[in-house]
């Protein structure tokens, strides 16, 4: 039963997440249609020539972020630290691939 109930709250994370990246990306597309900017073109900070830029935000969410992401969270759950967005923050920075290059 507590691994049925385990199962449930990791769907609930992903699907968490999957809801986020959904409101973005309406988001950004309502934003992009009031400004005019459906030609692919990024308007984003960053300097567009990212291979991100050119995606949905779900696409770049799971290229990016979601396995690392859910990885700590997990992690978070099983450890419960004091400080857990101190905790999740450096999980994610001793887990950047940019750092290691």
């Amino acid at each position: 039963m507590a691994e049925k109930k385990k199962q449930q709250q990791s769907k609930g994370s992903s699907q968490g997440l999957q809801n986020i990246a959904d409101e973005d990306d309406e988001q950004n597309q309502n934003q992009d249609q009031d400004d005019g900017l459906l030609t692919g073109a990024s308007n984003q900070q960053g300097g567009g020539g990212s291979k991100f830029q050119q995606l949905p935000l779900r696409d770049y969410y799971e290229s990016s972020v979601t396995q690392v992401l859910l990885e700590g969270l997990r992690e978070l759950g099983a450890k419960r630290p004091e400080n857990p967005i101190q905790f999740l923050g450096k999980f994610l920075l001793d887990r950047d691939p940019e750092k290691k290059k």
